[in-house]
């Protein structure tokens, strides 16, 4: 599949600090070093205390049969999302197969909490992976070399260079509010509220987002890892405008303790906040109980979310899938 890119005005793309590094919509949001060492190592209070519900158990389900027969292949299924763990997703809908974010394996000094739900030799024949930001939980050279050399790879401005030194033979760096089309559909990059950091050194050299997907039938957005702020909530807002996504794929963990995490990851209720701004569309949470990376239990994020959406009335607007579950295209 041929992929031709559409650059974006020059006054949409990112903004740049003194340095040249990549800055948020409205300037740093981002926890410090110092508060990094004090979360990690220091003796601080967590968040208040508050009774929140949780799951028990993370749930896990063995993926449906139109994708387990579909190794290697073309996929044949209904337009869906599937869930493989954490930010790891495949997109097939209207002849697109794209999958986001790979990662098969367990994290340095981080033990999985759920196997993935495919392995590379299970997914289908794919036309692009989607990377949206280098953090070592969205972007992993193991998983990434298991992917076939000749699968486009979409990636953040500023990291072709890496994805040069892991041998990768068809890449395209997107800033924000770029797009690539092929005949199937558009794919478009737009911001998100984080940062980025593989090494010493590179803190914010890359860019970090999320995706836009259109198809002729279909719209869908994945937003990334993101924290809420202002400009972050114009950025919905413009996305709702422009694109009118019918399902979007929001992280819903990490995001405890709120002192340290809040400038880099929504907890449940902010994702709401972003549905509320998106006119109807239906809410997929990601990025909960594959690994645990802070210090909410690994089952709060789908219960509180639940709760608070039924306190909220957006109950009708929510699927909280399993590992291996497939949010259905067919009737949004």
């Amino acid at each position: 599949m041929i992929f031709r890119l559409q650059a974006a005005d020059a006054a949409d793309h990112a903004p740049r600090d003194e340095q040249g590094r990549y800055a948020n919509l409205g300037g740093a949001h981002r926890s410090s070093i110092k508060q990094f060492l004090r979360w990690r190592f220091g003796n601080v209070p967590g968040d208040p205390h508050e009774e929140r519900p949780r799951l028990d158990d993370i749930p896990v389900v063995a993926v449906n049969s139109a994708l387990r027969d579909a190794a290697g292949k073309r996929c044949k299924a209904a337009p869906g999302v599937t869930w493989i763990g954490h930010a790891t997703m495949l997109m097939h809908l209207d002849g697109l197969s794209l999958l986001t974010d790979p990662i098969f394996t367990a994290l340095p000094r981080t033990p999985r909490l759920a196997a993935p739900a495919l392995l590379p030799e299970q997914l289908p024949r794919l036309d692009a992976v989607l990377i949206s930001h280098n953090h070592r939980d969205h972007l992993d050279r193991r998983s990434i070399a298991q992917i076939a050399r000749d699968v486009l790879v979409i990636v953040p401005v500023g990291m072709g260079e890496w994805m040069r030194r892991a041998r990768r033979e068809r890449v395209l760096e997107l800033d924000w509010w770029d797009s690539v089309e092929c005949d199937a559909g558009r794919i478009t990059f737009v911001p998100a509220q984080h940062w980025s950091r593989r090494g010493i050194g590179d803190e914010n050299k890359s860019l970090w987002g999320g995706f836009v997907v259109e198809t002729d039938k279909h719209c869908i957005y994945y937003t990334g890892d993101t924290g809420w702020s202002e400009q972050y909530a114009g950025v919905v807002e413009r996305v709702a405008q422009r694109f009118k996504p019918r399902a979007v794929m929001m992280p819903i963990g990490a995001y405890a303790p709120r002192w340290f995490m809040q400038p880099q990851h929504c907890e449940p209720s902010e994702a709401l906040d972003a549905i509320e701004r998106l006119d109807g569309a239906r809410l997929w949470p990601i990025h909960w109980g594959t690994f645990r990376l802070s210090d909410e239990p690994p089952g709060e994020p789908p219960a509180w979310l639940a709760a608070l959406a039924d306190k909220r009335q957006l109950s009708s607007q929510l699927d909280i899938w399993p590992i291996g579950g497939t949010g259905s295209l067919s009737d949004l």
